[in-house]
């Protein structure tokens, strides 16, 4: 709910969301955490759904807000990922229908026989994952670990021989970009380039490289964390 431009980076994230073709209805899944009630009245106030689930446990929440609603298929976006590209998200729609799989995304990568994360080119605050609920509802009842309560998806790639996966790749390689939240640097050079594109309704991921490049200095702010901590904690800790 940290304010640009007067508007919280919650409205910025659901206009990304809204350039999508493909994507039919957006959900706001938060907490019952007492803290978390800004977002339940930015979501009413903007005419969203909106769940509330367990702050630790995601992958229930998750669960539970898509049993509630009856979504059939779930396009994952994280709020820490408020200049996520539409056109991102409709790419890995796209692969996952015409390819039937059970989840897509564009962060993971096969090696082997086995998943691992990677961002397959593109810049750090993209990340789209889909998945139906049937499998959703498989690993709820099968992911034990904590790092997978968490991550939600973590089990598939960690398990994916029971199950169709896929992803996609971008054409040229953006990784070492980043405008995903995760530390106060981070909200500094999201901040400058929403500053920058104030006036646009969506703005896509290849002008932000752009702004970037023609910027170096702010894209250095928050060059020296790495994608995936997160998850790589979360395994640290298990």
């Amino acid at each position: 709910m940290e304010r640009v431009n007067q508007k919280p980076l919650l409205h910025y994230l659901i206009k990304q969301l809204h350039g999508s073709k493909k994507i039919s209805n957006v959900i706001i899944a938060t907490t019952y955490s007492k803290e978390d009630d800004v977002i339940v009245k930015f979501a009413e106030e903007n005419n969203l759904g909106v769940f509330r689930g367990d702050e630790i446990d995601v992958l229930n929440r998750y669960y539970n807000c898509a049993k509630k609603f009856q979504i059939e298929n779930i396009v994952r976006i994280t709020s820490d990922n408020p200049l996520i590209d539409p056109r991102v998200i409709d790419q890995c729609i796209t692969k996952f229908e015409d390819g039937e799989f059970d989840f897509v995304s564009n962060c993971i990568k096969p090696i082997n026989d086995d998943w691992i994360h990677d961002l397959n080119g593109f810049p750090s605050g993209t990340t789209c994952e889909i998945l139906t609920f049937d499998v959703l509802e498989k690993i709820e009842s099968a992911a034990e670990k904590k790092s997978d309560r968490e991550h939600v998806t973590s089990y598939m790639i960690n398990n994916s021989d029971n199950f169709k996966i896929s992803n996609i790749y971008n054409n040229s390689d953006y990784s070492d970009f980043r405008f995903t939240l995760d530390y106060e640097q981070d909200f500094e050079v999201v901040k400058k380039i929403l500053e920058f594109y104030n006036d646009r309704e969506i703005i896509f991921f290849e002008e932000i490289i752009s702004f970037l490049s023609d910027n170096n200095e702010i894209k250095e702010i928050n060059s020296k964390y790495s994608f995936n901590e997160g998850y790589e904690r979360s395994i640290k800790d298990d």
